[in-house]
């Protein structure tokens, strides 16, 4: 269907114009009014809306209403009954392997369990829950693992069915590296725990008491045990590691601690004061190596 045309003057001359294109140019000046309209509406509605801004202001204002000292509170478990998570006197023997920060963090894990009830004993033949505190810097520390697992599961095997059934755990670098093939290989482990997760040794410890394999590997971005004092075993030692920071950033090519231990973290400076105060205070200790 052809449509009419109709005059439209240009430059003094009279053009014909089809009708087809003045509608059109109607109905787009119509449509563009409209989408400007909307567009202004909705700026309107959003300068009355919340901003990313005060998004962010209401955050911060309710963490620090809410932060509170890991000392001061505890984490709940619904799932688990506090009581469940005291030791109720069992005996825990270390076995540390590696570097001098693992020496720190037996100490640290050692503080955990000795607050929930736990007796620490020297004597493998006694214990109730052995626990490895490991190393991955090198291929033969692994090994040295492994084949010290394979001991303590024949001793798991051979041990006495009127005593409570032996838990055997692994901490530290090699649990947070190999942490799969140790609970496919290893049926009879109980406990993998981190660098980052002794906090939670209690709970793994009580989910292990239940016949269930516990783990917790996950890496912290702010966990740098701040708020507790290692148990130095060694009262008449006159030499202590003290914790300055976790982790590394630096990502060398033949290191794996940015992989086990996580990113880098400083401990509070405060902190660190308290700790060697205390260490020279109650134990006499002069000589401090930071780690």
């Amino acid at each position: 269907m052809t449509s009419l045309p109709c005059l439209s003057l240009s430059r003094g001359r009279w053009l014909l114009r089809p009708v087809w294109k003045r509608r059109f140019f109607t109905a787009y000046k119509t449509q563009a009014s409209k989408v400007t309209v909307e567009t202004d509406n909705f700026k309107h509605q959003q300068a009355d809306r919340p901003t990313f801004k005060d998004f962010l202001n209401k955050l911060h204002s309710e963490k620090n209403a809410t932060s509170v000292r890991h000392d001061d509170i505890e984490e709940a478990h619904p799932y688990i009954n506090e009581d469940s998570e005291m030791g109720s006197k069992r005996k825990v023997y270390f076995e540390t392997y590696g570097c001098q920060m693992n020496v720190s963090d037996t100490e640290v894990a050692w503080s955990f369990l000795q607050k929930k009830g736990y007796q620490r004993t020297t004597d493998l033949g006694q214990a109730d829950v052995i626990l490895l505190v490991t190393c991955s810097v090198r291929e033969k520390a692994e090994k040295t693992i492994w084949n010290r697992l394979q001991q303590l599961v024949t001793l798991k095997k051979k041990r006495p069915t009127s005593l409570p059934p032996l838990k055997i755990g692994i901490l530290g670098c090699m649990a947070e590296r190999l942490k799969t093939d140790l609970l496919e290989r290893e049926k009879l482990l109980d406990v993998l725990a981190g660098p980052d997760a002794y906090r939670d040794l209690p709970r793994l410890l009580s989910l292990a008491e239940g016949g269930q394999q516990a783990v917790n590997v996950l890496l912290s971005l702010e966990e740098t045990y701040a708020d507790v004092i290692p148990v130095h075993v060694h009262s008449q030692a006159k030499t202590a590691f003290v914790s300055i920071m976790r982790g590394c950033d630096n990502m060398c090519s033949y290191c794996i601690v940015p992989f086990t231990r996580g990113r880098e973290r400083s401990r509070p400076v405060a902190s660190i004061l308290q700790e060697v105060r205390m260490l020279s205070d109650q134990v006499g200790i002069f000589k401090f190596i930071s780690v």
